[in-house]
């Protein structure tokens, strides 16, 4: 009976430290103003077999003017076998549709 009192008193203390981390992450989140960021966005198309690479979003200006990108597109073979299609694009900051 002591150790299982031991017990649910260490866990008890455990979720008071947890809910105070949490609080306390919570409220730095509400006073730093979000940082910046510059995301890519990528898009497939399934029907028209296109890969689209968009122009960067977010209020970071992108640190590379081009980019090295191999694109691979894998299917499946009903040999069990898989076929590979790679292509190797320069990536300039500007949307890009590649067809496949």
């Amino acid at each position: 009976m002591l150790l299982k009192t031991m017990a649910l008193k260490l866990y008890y203390q455990f979720m008071q430290v947890k809910m105070q981390s949490f609080y306390f992450m919570k409220t730095i989140m509400k006073l730093m103003p979000m940082r910046d960021y510059s995301a890519i966005q990528m898009k497939w198309d399934n029907k028209h077999q296109t890969f689209t690479l968009f122009a960067p979003i977010g209020k970071m200006p992108p640190k590379l003017e081009n980019r090295k990108f191999k694109i691979q597109i894998f299917t499946p073979l009903e040999s069990g076998h898989v076929s590979v299609i790679e292509k190797d694009i320069i990536y300039n900051n500007k949307t890009m549709k590649l067809k496949f």
